[in-house]
């Protein structure tokens, strides 16, 4: 037992069983068993490096994202916190296939309308960061953040995807 709180208690720290988002379940396990969490406004982290590439960015992306499949299907479904960006990040790739149908079925105004829908959530997360305002820095940041939303979109049903070929499986 690693330690107890109000509500009950948390076994086993990390569930290594995680690839990724591990430190998201254990916070979850905490709140759920009765601990007040708090955040720092300014934490003091040391970072071991940064992507050498383009490529891999994109690699550690999918991995980071990869894991939200297990998060939900170990009870995260109801969890807000949780669901948030799996569906925007589907969202994302749903809103560019209706963009390209209603573009190919000759209607621009929805076809513009759903790339509107596409390109807001990373443009609201761009201007959330005060680093981020600057005009120079902005467009690539605001291209990042869609990328990286469209990228988790994948690892999201992809996630899904072999979440349910191992319980077909067993």
């Amino acid at each position: 037992e690693l330690c107890r709180g109000k509500a009950g208690s948390i076994d086993g720290g990390f569930d290594i069983r995680l690839r990724s988002g591990e430190d998201k379940d254990f916070t979850l396990r905490l709140h759920a068993a009765g601990y007040r969490l708090l955040s720092l406004p300014s934490p003091a982290a040391i970072h071991w490096g940064y992507e050498k590439d383009f490529g891999e960015w994109v690699r550690k992306e999918f991995w980071r994202q990869s894991s939200h499949g297990a998060l939900l299907a170990k009870g995260g479904f109801g969890k807000l916190r949780l669901l948030r960006f799996p569906l925007v990040a589907v969202g994302h790739w749903v809103a560019d296939i209706l963009a390209i149908m209603a573009l190919l079925a000759g209607a621009p105004a929805l076809a513009l309308a759903c790339l509107a829908l596409s390109l807001l959530p990373s443009l609201l997360i761009t201007f959330r960061h005060p680093l981020n305002r600057s005009l120079a820095v902005l467009p690539r940041m605001w291209f990042m953040h869609w990328l990286r939303f469209h990228i988790g979109g994948v690892a999201v049903v992809t996630g899904l995807m072999g979440l349910a070929e191992r319980r077909a499986r067993t």
